[in-house]
């Protein structure tokens, strides 16, 4: 399927409106799992979301990437209308398994801005049933061989704040983190400092300060960085 292809507008409107229903159930079921179960798994933490925050039709094939060392940044409905399916994140697809995908109807590419290390795995739906198109995204993490050297964590800002909410005392964790944002990710010097020193303090440190002083400390650089312009109640 090229690029240039256009579904037609019904189709897209069903798209849309599957989007929004697999929405509407996210957040009753990520109400649910607070209510009766706030607590996450090993997993959870490492793509930094409960099960039940992904959706529906990427849940399975997330969950098996983990287990094979693929961590995403982000899954799911894609494009304006919902009509592209995504998975993408730090980790890399060999040639012979690209092929394999592509024989699928995927796409497999590389992200020129975020480096070599960072890959997108797409697909264009021809059907608005969600068991089809989670289907497709089963069999595309069955085929994905065992990574040698395993992803350990997402490092997204939504899995960030995740950790800061639920995991604010897991250091262990925010280790991983913070070598995994300065290995891969293009960070202002001024926050490559204040991850680094973050970094030293919890790997010398007996009793380092907690993760949302230093979430404070992250937001205080940002302002300084990049301060919020006021807006006149005109504008």
């Amino acid at each position: 399927m090229t690029e240039s292809y256009r579904p037609a507008q019904s189709f897209l409107d069903q798209m849309q409106a599957l989007r929004e229903e697999a929405h509407r159930q996210i957040g009753e079921e990520t109400r649910i799992r607070i209510k009766y179960n706030p607590h996450p798994t090993e997993e959870e933490l490492q793509i930094g979301a409960f099960k039940e925050q992904l959706e529906p039709q990427v849940r399975d094939a997330i969950f098996t990437m983990i287990k094979k060392g693929y961590i995403p940044e982000s899954s799911g409905f894609g494009d304006e209308h919902g009509e592209m399916q995504v998975i993408d994140g730090y980790f890399t697809i060999d040639q012979n398994t690209k092929k394999k995908l592509e024989d699928m109807g995927m796409t497999v590419t590389v992200d020129e801005e975020r480096g070599q290390d960072y890959t997108h795995i797409y697909f264009r739906p021809k059907t608005t049933d969600i068991l089809s198109i989670k289907d497709t995204w089963d069999q595309c993490a069955a085929l994905l061989p065992e990574q040698e050297s395993k992803g350990e964590i997402s490092i997204s800002g939504g899995s960030s704040d995740f950790r800061t909410r639920y995991a604010v005392d897991r250091f262990d964790i925010e280790k991983k983190e913070l070598r995994r944002a300065l290995a891969f990710v293009d960070l202002h010097p001024d926050f490559q400092t204040l991850y680094r020193q973050r970094l030293e303090e919890l790997e010398t440190s007996p009793a380092p300060s907690s993760r949302k002083e230093f979430e404070k400390q992250i937001d205080a650089l940002s302002e300084k960085l990049w301060p919020r312009v006021e807006r006149s109640e005109e504008e």
